[in-house]
């Protein structure tokens, strides 16, 4: 079986230059959420450790969930 034709076969254009910029821009994107949040939204306050947290998740969730608030 060939690698161009198993299920993982979406992952070969991805360079690991690519998967870092990808980790740094995540990174990025969640600091500077958190940046903007953190005096207003309770959900961004806490210790640092759950800070860290809370920047990762946002970055890593907003790529398979729709952020919206319930009205």
């Amino acid at each position: 079986r060939s690698m161009n034709s198993n299920e993982w076969a979406f992952l070969r254009p991805f360079t690991a230059p690519m998967w870092a910029v990808t980790a740094i821009f995540f990174v990025i994107i969640g600091a500077v959420v958190w940046i903007l949040e953190h005096r207003l939204n309770d959900d961004f306050r806490g210790p640092p450790r759950k800070q860290v947290v809370i920047v990762l998740w946002f970055s890593f969730s907003t790529m398979f969930f729709a952020h919206r608030e319930n009205t």
